[in-house]
């Protein structure tokens, strides 16, 4: 899907053998209450569209084995303020794309990985 709205199936959200997951180029709606990513430990967020900052929030704490973040910002990103608190995380990337590719506005991360190793 490429700059979509695009609803992932629920079942996606608590697939127990789940490690790896790259969403890029769509909107992504709500995380579902119910939802479970135990086994995710690697997670790419390329150009992905949120319902709201807090839902970045929700899926990080969905993934409490997560290891590797890896995110991509353009203009079709919408969250201003990445909040990454993930206690487990040890590889974090950043693609904070300049000039007439970044998110209008103030912008940034808040980052909280005391176990990071590479960054």
């Amino acid at each position: 899907m490429v700059y979509n709205s695009f609803e992932l199936p629920e079942s996606l959200f608590s697939c127990p053998q789940l490690e790896t997951l790259i969403l890029e180029k769509l909107s992504l709606v709500d995380v579902p209450p119910n939802a479970d990513l135990a086994c995710l430990k690697h997670l790419h967020l390329l150009s992905v569209r949120f319902s709201c900052e807090e839902s970045v929030k929700t899926l990080l704490s969905i993934c409490p084995r997560l290891e590797e973040l890896v995110v991509r910002r353009s203009s079709y990103t919408n969250v201003k303020i990445f909040v990454i608190n993930v206690p487990t995380l040890r590889s974090l990337s950043i693609d904070n794309l300049s000039g007439k590719s970044r998110p209008k506005g103030v912008h940034g991360f808040v980052i909280n990985a005391h176990s990071l190793r590479v960054f």
